[in-house]
């Protein structure tokens, strides 16, 4: 049986990062990690594939640059029933295939001395008297923690005992040629189209073996007490409204489910990051937070294994604390206020007070939000509320 300090159950953006963090942390560990990936490299992975500027920023922190063929970004545009809203920044991010970007983050990880095992499926990871056992095609491994980042479906999730979530979303996409219709090729459009959705559909950049294409798609998150939505029909919908036939292009469908903040994700030995654990239900976005969710974990984990306690009794309060828990708790907050009773107030202001889609832009690349203008920005949106609600109404 091979023996580790660490071995990790997936090999996307939250497992090679977490390897990456703890490497940075803690040295001395490098040749004690080991990722497990059911795939091999190149392997495609279904994701509109867009990274806020934060998310490589994080990753130029610990001196790791991702360089695949990428479609920079400057302008976030949203678009509502009651209009729409745009801010522009020097960077705001990029657009990737995560066939191309995960391929080339793993290699960033094997020149840092990691191991990386593909084709590798786990089937059972048991928690052992001071460890746990991982079970898989590749042998028995030993490891004093394993950190599951194996997805929704993973292994490791149902071993935690989490269930379901309540906040589960359906996905669909596809990559077409450029409309007229479209927006600059610097731009992330998202599109909250109908009040009674809970989702949105998105346009995205994005480059395609060299050739310049638009990454469409629907996200619809699927709320109790909500009618079944037929995604493909949205998506079909919006597509010949621009002049373009679904029939022709490959569809990729996918789920997902939300992070719930009252969940625990973590036992003793064993804890879960990324999709694993959940995305943040409201956006959907996930390549950003999974890297934050791995500079979370590496670092704790350097810590913990140093002191020899790995309960993972403290990790939701941490990890809660730290920058992706906060993100997910405030998204989570954010999808009851915009998927509720309102969504209408404020879809009304957001064209009025592009200061929301600013802070947003904001978050993304990575750039300091002030709390002062954001909640500025609220209190001016609950005073054309209130002044809404006192206008008169003309007579008939």
């Amino acid at each position: 049986m091979q023996s580790y300090e660490v071995a990790i159950v997936g090999g996307g953006p939250a497992g090679l990062s977490t390897a990456l963090f703890l490497a940075h942390s803690a040295p001395a560990l490098t040749d004690r990690i080991v990722v497990l990936e059911k795939a091999r490299y190149p392997r495609d992975k279904i994701c509109g594939g867009a990274i806020g500027a934060r998310g490589d920023k994080l990753l130029e922190s610990i001196g790791v640059r991702v360089n695949v063929p990428s479609v920079n970004v400057r302008t976030l545009s949203l678009r509502t029933s009651f209009g729409g809203a745009r801010a522009t920044l020097s960077h705001l991010g990029r657009v990737v295939r995560r066939i191309e970007f995960d391929h080339a983050l793993a290699q960033q990880v094997r020149a840092r001395g990691i191991r990386i095992l593909e084709d590798t499926h786990v089937s059972d990871v048991q928690r052992t008297p001071g460890g746990v056992t991982v079970h898989s095609t590749a042998g028995e491994f030993q490891a004093r923690a394993v950190i599951g980042a194996d997805g929704v479906a993973g292994v490791t999730r149902k071993l935690i005992g989490l269930g379901p979530s309540p906040y589960r979303a359906q996905v669909i996409e596809l990559d077409t040629e450029p409309v007229p219709a479209d927006l600059p090729r610097d731009t992330l459009h998202f599109d909250y189209f109908e009040p009674g959705f809970a989702g949105y559909a998105w346009d995205f950049p994005t480059i395609v073996n060299g050739e310049p294409l638009v990454c469409r798609g629907v996200y619809h998150l699927k709320l109790p007490g909500q009618a079944k939505v037929e995604i493909h029909d949205v998506l079909a919908q919006r597509l010949a409204a621009v002049g373009l036939d679904i029939a022709r292009f490959k569809i990729k469908r996918f789920a997902e489910c939300g992070f719930e903040t009252r969940q625990s994700y973590a036992v003793p030995h064993i804890a879960l990051v990324g999709e694993a654990a959940g995305i943040d239900a409201f956006s959907g976005e996930g390549i950003p937070q999974a890297l934050e969710y791995g500079a979370f974990a590496g670092r704790y984990l350097a810590e913990k294994l140093k002191k020899g306690d790995l309960s993972f009794r403290d990790w939701g309060k941490r990890m809660l604390r730290a920058k992706p828990g906060y993100d997910l708790r405030m998204r989570e907050w954010l999808m009851h206020q915009y998927y509720g009773e309102r969504r209408e107030l404020i879809e009304r202001h957001v064209g009025n007070l592009p200061e929301f889609v600013q802070c947003t832009a904001e978050q993304l690349a990575g750039l300091p939000i002030s709390n002062l203008s954001f909640l500025g920005a609220m209190a001016r949106m609950g005073l054309q509320a209130l002044s809404d609600r006192l206008r008169p109404t003309a007579a008939p």
